[in-house]
């Protein structure tokens, strides 16, 4: 894949995912925040800008930290996990 067809690629995801009711997160091993998207930003615990980089844990607190776990089992295991954000 060429660099445009990875950027028209990487385009149309970032337009879905901006679509999608709800809101999708992509967040690293440590619960660290490295994507964010919705189709309506009040639904953010933060700003957008304020979230990435940040962890779970930062944003929420103690209530973030069921979360993490959860995080770290995707990671470890490979399997998908429902979180309710």
């Amino acid at each position: 894949m060429g660099d445009d067809e990875l950027l028209a690629s990487e385009h149309r995801l970032q337009m879905l995912l901006a679509c999608t009711k709800g809101i999708v997160f992509e967040l690293d091993r440590e619960g660290r925040y490295i994507g964010a998207w919705t189709h309506d930003e009040q639904l953010f615990a933060a700003p957008r800008e304020h979230l990435i980089g940040r962890t779970i844990r930062d944003v929420l607190g103690e209530a973030g930290e069921q979360w993490h776990a959860s995080i770290a089992r995707v990671y470890d295991t490979g399997q998908p996990e429902a979180i309710h954000y």
